[in-house]
């Protein structure tokens, strides 16, 4: 039960945090935020990569439910079946930079999430990736490896499917910023 309500909690702080009108921020501030910040976003990166925890994402969250406090730091299980607190001083200053929200663990890249803009239909999504390919890549929501092409695009590379458009420009190494609308 209590793990239930766990996982209930932090889904709702998620899907609070995603469908916030404007809490994004630029993409001046995410490369700034990105170079200003490159040893402690390296360093989580590295612990990530070296972890032995199954990490599908990193979140904190100060939310209560009943008796029930989630104030923390905390990740969620590939399986989707464990929501787990976490003790990690890396992971904890990452999600304090101003415009973190959350991290994401992909199978090729590690995506830092830095907010949106608009409300659905006309959203757009923000933040920036560490791409394990050494390559740009499309990191869609929920979606992996979909091996479309990326097209150049001016200083980085889009594709649109169906309307929707996913950009990315390389920030510098692997480090890449992105941005979705749909």
């Amino acid at each position: 039960m209590k793990k239930k309500v766990i996982k209930i909690a932090i889904s709702v702080a998620m899907i609070l945090t995603i469908t916030a009108c404007s809490t994004a921020l630029s993409k001046d501030e995410i490369f700034s935020l990105v170079l200003e910040h490159e040893e402690l976003l390296l360093a989580g990166v590295t612990e990530i990569l070296n972890s032995d925890k199954d990490i599908q994402s990193i979140h904190h969250t100060e939310t209560t439910l009943g008796e029930f406090d989630f104030t923390g730091l905390f990740f969620r299980t590939r399986n989707f079946r464990e929501v787990v607190p976490l003790e990690n001083e890396i992971f904890q200053n990452i999600l304090e930079l101003d415009g973190i929200i959350s991290i994401y663990v992909g199978k090729n890249h590690i995506k830092f999430d830095c907010g949106a803009s608009g409300i659905v239909p006309s959203s757009q999504y923000f933040g920036f990736y560490y791409s394990l390919t050494e390559s740009p890549m499309e990191v869609w929501y929920g979606h992996e490896n979909l091996e479309r092409e990326l097209l150049p695009d001016g200083d980085g590379w889009t594709v649109t499917i169906n309307g929707n458009e996913f950009n990315t420009e390389r920030i510098f190494g692997n480090f890449y910023y992105f941005s979705w609308r749909f």
